[in-house]
């Protein structure tokens, strides 16, 4: 549809700013995050994590993630199909969550950073557990492997001195 200056109008199904907005939106959202299935999200990392802590303990039900993360099913649910689509877990619905063989080697990567991080703020910075368990949550999301490797040396430097 044109208008009746001869530009493409707003209601043009080729140049729609609203589904501009949208596929932009789908992209990113205002933290940066990225919506694509295979972008892993601080919030998934935090599912995944949450899955491999729950199976240490036994069978993972949505109802233990929702309970743990202080989050709603159906939010898990969300979660829970987006890493399913990544190959890194299997949920049918009403039954138990089981990490795959990948999914299993991603949540343990993040297990160690968040490790790593709530000792190194424990130990070497020298803030209160609760403070260091807290911090490295948000921590192990953001930082790059560079400074995490600088990290893990000037602890291997300390506890060589």
């Amino acid at each position: 549809m044109v208008n009746p200056i001869g530009t493409p109008s707003i209601r043009h199904p080729h140049y729609n700013l609203g589904n501009i907005f949208n596929e932009a939106m789908r992209e990113l959202d205002i933290r940066g995050n990225c919506f694509y299935p295979c972008c892993m999200t601080q919030s998934l990392e935090d599912y995944l994590e949450m899955v491999s802590f729950l199976s240490d303990e036994g069978e993972v039900r949505v109802t233990d993630i929702a309970s743990r993360l202080g989050v709603s099913k159906p939010s898990v649910l969300t979660a829970l199909r987006t890493l399913a689509g990544q190959g890194l877990l299997e949920h049918e619905r009403y039954r138990t969550v089981n990490l795959t063989k990948k999914g299993s080697i991603q949540a343990a990567e993040i297990r160690e950073r968040h490790d790593f991080l709530t000792s190194f703020l424990q130990e070497i910075v020298g803030v209160s557990p609760a403070i260091a368990e807290k911090d490295a949550c948000k921590m192990e999301h953001l930082l790059s492997e560079e400074t995490l490797k600088k990290m893990r040396s000037l602890v291997k430097a300390k506890k060589k001195a």
